[in-house]
Formats: structure tokens, C-alpha cells, sequence
């Protein structure tokens, strides 16, 4: 195998060995010393809904937009929103998965709290003059 530099799959760097020393973005080093893409492939749930452009890739499925229900991490890849029901403030009900925006969205609260902005909050009481 002789070394050659250049864009894309080719070696960044060639070492005295004659394999490659560093990639170019969007490409990794191999054992045998070759430059191999970084590959993403799209899917359901928590696969990429998009992937990065290749040359902003840094590993394996590294995702641009993730699945409805579903976050970028700060890796690039694509977690669930989660949601735990609970007393309090906590939510009574959350939404299916799929329809959730954000961490500990709910769509009902327990008593003596309101939903305001997907969120539970304790109902406000302010003592007034009648009327």
C-alpha cells in the first residue's frame, strides 16, 4: 500500500510507513492504517432522524435532527425525552413519547398545581378586596 494525501478518504498525513498517520474530518483512522468514513445511517426512535454533513462527523451515527419524542445529545446521538410521573409538582400524566418536546413535558397535573407551559406549577390563591 504506498501513502497518498489528499481530500475525502485519503490520508491527511502519511507516516514513514507508508499508512496513513492522520485523517481528514469525517474519516478515521484505522488498524491498518487506512482512512475510513465515519458512517451514520437514519432510523426509527432513537436513530438519526439526519446526519451530519461527513466532514463534521466525528463517530459512528454521528446524527444532525433526531425522531420526534427524541433529543440530540452532546455527543450527536438521539436520546428519548424523559418523563416520570410523581406527586407534587411532578407531572400526573406525561405525553406518549412521540409527542414530547422536553424533558418532563406533562399533560396533566396532581391537585392543587396548573399546567402552564407544559409544566406543573401550585395554583396562585391572592386574597383581594370584593367587590
Amino acid at each position: 500500500m504506498t501513502c497518498a494525501a489528499g481530500p475525502g478518504h485519503w490520508c491527511k498525513t502519511c507516516g514513514a510507513d507508508n499508512k496513513c498517520n492522520s485523517c481528514n474530518a469525517g474519516y478515521n483512522l484505522s488498524s491498518s492504517g487506512t482512512c475510513e468514513a465515519f458512517s451514520c445511517s437514519t432510523g426509527a426512535d432513537d436513530g438519526c432522524s439526519t446526519c451530519v454533513r461527513q466532514s463534521e462527523r466525528t463517530r459512528m451515527n454521528h446524527c444532525g435532527t433526531c425522531n420526534a419524542g427524541y433529543k440530540l445529545s452532546k455527543t450527536g446521538s438521539c436520546e428519548a425525552f424523559v418523563c416520570t410521573p410523581g406527586n407534587g409538582d411532578a407531572c400526573r400524566s406525561c405525553p406518549t413519547l412521540t409527542k414530547r418536546k422536553m424533558d418532563n413535558e406533562c399533560n396533566a397535573c396532581n391537585p392543587g398545581f396548573q399546567l402552564k407551559d407544559a409544566k406543573c406549577i401550585p395554583f396562585e390563591c391572592s386574597v383581594g378586596v370584593g367587590a
